[in-house]
């Protein structure tokens, strides 16, 4: 089936003080789904730290952009909990104007889901910022690509070929992010638009591979097996055989003595 997008709020962004910023997803997470955010805010040495309930997220690049200046970063979390799920990026010291975007898709692999990654560019003023190149290993990755451009007062939109995820309009924390399916492994340079005039930024990518069918499986729990217990009726009857627990023997229809499978 291949990797979709299920859902992405709009960006979460505020240009007050404080330690953390969150963004929650409109509808339940489906469990084993991947997850993906980008983050801005902060000068240099500022950290960012992603969290949600049950998710185990990792980050993939931080970066300085030195014009703004403003770190951003982009971080995953593979086979996600199921249900309501508010994201949470936190800084290392008080920032101002943060940025986060998130997305869900599905199809994703559950483990090793990260093919390849660029570690952050900085580019000089232009009207289509482009990332340095990757090559994907395997068909069917899905590529999402952030920026941070640096107080651009022209519409931020995807390069040929991606699909904008979101981008902020206000100034507040000029982050973008898009996404694309790449249909064969291959070199691959993520590029936005910049509609109106040039603009200097930074920008990441990483490329996560799709499940190959067969390889999601994952072992019942025990749980799991006792829940599949039948009762079993025995023809006959006898003191010596063990009777049917409450519930499961309807006289005139099946043998009170029996025994599970």
């Amino acid at each position: 089936m291949g990797i979709a997008r299920v859902q992405a709020p709009a960006i979460s962004q505020n240009a007050a003080t404080s330690t953390t910023i969150t963004n929650a997803f409109g509808s339940n997470v489906a469990a084993g789904n991947l997850l993906v955010a980008v983050c801005g805010g902060g000068a240099s040495g500022v950290t960012h730290t992603v969290t949600s309930p049950g998710a185990t997220w990792v980050k993939i690049a931080e970066f300085l952009e030195t014009g703004s200046p403003q770190v951003f970063s982009l971080h995953y979390a593979a086979n996600a909990p199921g249900g309501a799920t508010t994201v949470t990026n936190t800084y290392s010291v008080t920032t101002q104007f943060r940025g986060l975007i998130i997305a869900e898709y599905s199809g994703a692999a559950i483990s090793g889901v990260l093919d390849v990654n660029t570690t952050g560019l900085e580019t000089a003023a232009t009207t289509t910022p482009t990332d340095n190149a990757m090559v994907t290993t395997a068909p069917g990755d899905l590529i999402v690509s952030a920026l941070s451009f640096r107080n651009a007062t022209s519409p931020i939109s995807a390069g040929a070929g991606y699909t904008l995820i979101d981008a902020d309009t206000t100034l507040v924390s000029d982050i973008g992010a898009e996404d694309r399916i790449q249909a064969s492994a291959g070199s691959i340079a993520a590029t936005f638009t910049v509609t109106g005039g040039s603009v200097a930024s930074g920008i990441m990518s990483a490329a996560f591979k799709a499940a190959v069918a067969g390889s999601q499986y994952q072992a019942p729990s025990p749980s799991w097996f006792l829940q599949q217990r039948r009762w079993v009726p025995w023809q006959g009857s006898g003191a010596d055989l063990p009777a049917a627990p409450a519930g499961l023997w309807v006289p005139g229809t099946e043998s009170q003595y029996g025994g599970y499978y």
